[in-house]
């Protein structure tokens, strides 16, 4: 039997080499439950902190400032009546966002997020209002601790054993018994279904039922109802059947034990990438350690397939400056050796683009988040674009 790997990459701005850590999952998480299963590295590198290798979006950012302020509201630090407090907090806690991402080579052109998140102020209101509601009714939890009573805001549920486990963000008395709330900043509905229905996302769906499953293994007893709760306050109930939680709760236990059987029988970081990875269009195009995936890179090339995240691999050929001091690349990729590829546009600014510095010609790059059509041969710099100079395989 093999040992967990755990290699340390040479990952400085602009340049990848090496094949970042792999350590067992400690836990799993109702919410991270569906993600390990589409793609088990990524989720692995994210378990262990793993430096990202892209850039998360913005509004991706601003979900974590609007939950954190959701977080504080229920925890009561906001207090009973924080309408005084509340928008200092949120500019402390944006502040604090943004001085994190200032740090980030990869995310300080994103700042500030008031002017790269469109609908910022709106999302903002929106906020304010949840918290406010969730700062009075925190009120009504005070005496004791939520692990305590089962009721309240940020209630840990686990499993006896401590495998799967997580935070529901409340638990609310209602007159036909406890009412299991989710508060989702994002998009709720999928309007994808055989019927044209909108339905609450299923990842959404099973992460619920998965937390009710957790609920009743720390408390004794089951939520009467599940629900999803936006920002506007709308409430969507979840339909769940106990069996049916059951078996995912079983199925989680399955999949962290599959997971973790991999990366002790694996025989180098590199077996246990592509041993853990599920390369693939749709569990891909969000990912922030792709730069770092070669299983992705071997696939992609393999691949027919259509929505793949608008990336450029290959052999670099030029670096030109253009008249306006922007910089363009003509790459070879491996799927089409008699057609130039060219990135245009590139801000030239060291702090945006390091690689630009000491890229030359014969270096193996990876240009991420492009703007262009992927089966044509020219693309353009996005605000989340991102070059690299690559170890050659």
């Amino acid at each position: 039997m093999g040992l967990p790997v755990s290699s340390e990459p040479i990952v400085n701005p602009g340049r990848i080499s090496g094949v970042a850590r792999i350590s067992p999952l400690k836990r799993l998480s109702p919410s991270r439950f569906l993600a390990v299963k589409a793609c088990a590295l990524r989720e692995v590198w994210a378990a262990d902190r793993v430096p990202t290798l892209l850039p998360s979006s913005p509004r991706a950012k601003l979900g974590m400032v609007i939950h954190s302020l959701l977080e504080l509201a229920g925890n009561g630090q906001l207090g009973r009546s924080p309408e005084g407090r509340i928008d200092q907090t949120w500019a402390r806690v944006v502040s604090e966002c943004e001085a994190q991402m200032g740090n980030s080579w990869l995310e300080r052109s994103l700042v500030p997020l008031s002017k790269t998140v469109p609908d910022f102020e709106v999302r903002r209101l929106r906020a304010r209002r949840i918290a406010v509601q969730m700062a009075a009714a925190t009120a009504s939890f005070e005496g004791t601790s939520p692990e305590a009573r089962g009721v309240g805001f940020e209630v840990w549920v686990e499993t006896a054993d401590h495998l799967v486990g997580g935070k529901i963000d409340e638990m609310r008395p209602s007159a036909d018994g406890l009412e299991l709330r989710d508060y989702k900043t994002g998009q709720i509905l999928d309007a994808d279904t055989s019927e044209g229905i909108a339905t609450v996302k299923m990842d959404y769906q099973t992460q619920l039922r998965l937390y009710a499953a957790l609920y009743s293994c720390k408390f004794g007893q089951w939520p009467s109802r599940l629900k999803i709760v936006d920002l506007d306050g709308r409430e969507f109930e979840v339909p769940f059947e106990i069996a049916s939680c059951e078996a995912l709760l079983e199925e989680a236990y399955r999949v962290l034990d599959a997971v973790n059987k991999k990366i002790h029988t694996s025989r180098s970081a590199q077996e246990a990438v592509n041993m853990l990875a599920t390369p693939g269009p749709s569990s891909c195009a969000a990912c922030v350690y792709r730069p770092g995936c070669q299983a992705y890179r071997t696939a992609r090339q393999a691949s027919s397939l259509t929505g793949w995240p608008t990336d450029v691999f290959g052999v670099l050929q030029y670096v030109r400056k253009l008249a306006d001091g922007r910089v363009s690349l003509g790459i070879t990729t491996p799927t089409g050796s008699n057609t130039l590829t060219r990135v245009r546009n590139l801000e030239p600014i060291e702090s945006r683009h390091p690689a630009l510095k000491f890229l030359k010609e014969g270096d193996q790059v990876g240009i991420f988040n492009l703007r262009g059509n992927q089966q044509g041969s020219d693309f353009s710099e996005s605000s989340m674009t991102v070059v690299y100079r690559l170890e050659s395989a």
